[in-house]
């Protein structure tokens, strides 16, 4: 079978917070849980967030305690409980951590700006894999959108996921498992926009130096996904959730 090789899924950490040993590797995927805050627990803020490298192996999981009240544990998808974040690191050293650990690397997930929202930092376009919005025409929808995360691992990994609570560690290594078996195209798809943003680069430079101020020109995609600054420099904020503590992430593409 082309995927009786593949590690079975790893379990979620109960501990606030884990360190497995494991080599992080250039390669890392991520995948943060939110909760729900303010009167009505729409906006969101981290609460969890899981590295795994290229093995399926934990890197790196902790608890986060958000900056202000919780309203909304959403404990139906996130599996959070206030339990689990009454002793947590709080969001500043969270991020700070998984910005460094993140530096430099590679980093998969699925629908990544939501996270480095929650995260409050961005990564570098180049170094991201995004398995929601990376192949849109292999593994989107018919019109090219996203498609959820466990459709995706259904169909192309037959691994079934997020069968109650999500687990960031089991959607963090099925998006990494996705991009194994996609690289090659990932890669391509990677060289190919770095080769517009190059050239929407060379014709910013170019309308400088004539004087033009671009205004109206069509110059590309952010040379960044998430939050621009430094780890903890953002509040936190993820995507808004929909009522019934869905976040945006999770109804739209995972």
């Amino acid at each position: 079978s082309r995927h009786d090789a593949a590690p079975p899924p790893p379990t979620r950490r109960e501990a606030v917070a884990v360190g497995s040993g494991a080599e992080a590797g250039g390669v890392l995927a991520v995948d943060c849980e939110m909760v729900g805050v303010g009167a009505s627990g729409l906006p969101s803020k981290l609460a969890s967030v899981c590295v795994v490298n290229e093995a399926e192996e934990v890197v790196y999981f902790s608890y986060c305690r958000p900056p202000c009240a919780v309203t909304d544990y959403r404990t139906r998808w996130s599996g959070v409980t206030a339990p689990m974040l009454a002793t947590a690191p709080p969001f500043e050293a969270v991020s700070r951590e998984v910005s460094a650990l993140l530096k430099g690397k590679v980093v998969v997930g699925h629908d990544l700006q939501h996270d480095f929202a929650a995260l409050g930092f961005g990564h570098p376009r180049r170094l991201v894999r995004d398995t929601a919005r990376g192949l849109p025409s292999l593994l989107g929808t018919r019109a090219g959108r996203p498609r959820k995360l466990r459709h995706l691992a259904a169909e192309f990994l037959q691994w079934r996921i997020q069968e109650g609570c999500h687990s960031p560690e089991e959607d963090a290594a099925a998006a990494m498992r996705l991009y194994r078996r996609f690289r090659p195209q990932f890669e391509l798809a990677v060289a190919r926009a770095e080769e517009r943003r190059e050239e929407a680069r060379r014709r910013r430079a170019a309308a400088a130096e004539a004087g033009d101020d671009g205004e109206g020109a069509e110059w590309g995609e952010s040379d960044q996904v998430g939050p621009v600054g430094g780890a903890g420099e953002a509040s936190g904020a993820g995507s808004s959730s929909e009522p019934g503590g869905s976040s945006t992430k999770r109804a739209l593409s995972v």
